[in-house]
């Protein structure tokens, strides 16, 4: 079993940033899942895991994320891969449930599958997006709009620019969180020559040069049209919100509310002004 430690590294992606499990890979070779939590020993968990809930999970996972066209690796409510794996509903981090090797073993799988992507899009929570909605996720990434860089920390903002001048670059911690949930980078998972897992970010540009075919992409108003029609199948208008170009433009309208200009008050003078 995987020891105390490692059940409680996943409670993080903007990122809470729910993390996704990790298996051996070569040096040359990139997942397409945010940084997974540590299980001691991945070929033990796997090995602990249930075929039949593996089995049974693995097919209720593939299909959610077809017919959704986005899935959530863990939510209280919403469709999600834990539960899908486990049958029912899974609260806090999934590594504290009985399921948890089996939901790692199909997490595992999910990150290798060729339709399937990690993202930070639904309240900086992981979340898996289908094949068919890449081009859209893309033109949304890349638009340069406004919400993107209105109120980023001053780290995540130098963390961007250093992003944007090398392609991508070894992070990790809230600023890196911090631009996956804006959509200004994409995390994944590499194993070093020194045989340790860290997390790569890079730019949307240079990881659609490697991992997408060319073909025509929608504009950035039809993309996050065709993103919001995907969250609203998956929990309606409510999840809808969740997406980062309208959770920033909210978050904006509520700092202006709560302001005493906007209250109709006089905004406060320094002392000795």
């Amino acid at each position: 079993m995987a020891s105390a430690k490692s059940c409680t590294t996943l409670a993080r992606r903007c990122c809470k940033v729910e993390s996704m499990p990790r298996a051996p890979r070569t040096a040359s070779r990139a997942s397409r899942t945010a940084r997974p939590p540590h299980a001691s020993d991945p070929k033990v968990a796997q090995s602990d895991a249930d075929p039949a809930l593996v089995s049974a999970g693995w097919q209720r996972v593939r299909l959610a994320l077809r017919d959704h066209g986005m899935l959530l690796q863990s939510d209280p409510t919403l469709p999600n891969v834990a539960a899908l794996v486990a049958g029912e509903t899974v609260r806090g981090s999934w590594w504290g449930h009985a399921a948890n090797h089996s939901i790692f073993h199909v997490t595992t799988r999910l990150a290798r599958h060729p339709d399937a992507l990690a993202t930070k899009l639904i309240d900086g929570k992981t979340t898996w997006v289908h094949r068919r909605l890449w081009p859209a996720l893309l033109a949304a990434a890349t638009a340069g709009e406004p919400w993107q860089a209105r109120g980023l920390s001053p780290g995540a903002r130098a963390l961007h620019a250093r992003l944007r001048r090398e392609g991508g670059v070894s992070a990790s911690g809230p600023v890196a969180r911090e631009l996956q949930a804006r959509l200004l980078a994409i995390g994944e998972e590499v194993h070093t020559d020194a045989g340790h897992h860290a997390t790569r970010l890079l730019t949307w540009e240079r990881w659609a040069a490697r991992d997408m075919a060319a073909g025509p992409s929608p504009g950035p108003p039809h993309a996050e049209r065709l993103l919001d029609e995907a969250a609203r199948l998956l929990g309606g208008e409510a999840v809808v919100e969740r997406l980062p170009w309208h959770a920033v433009q909210s978050a904006g309208r509520r700092t202006q509310q709560a302001s005493p200009t906007a209250r109709g008050g006089k905004p406060r003078t320094a002392p000795g002004a």
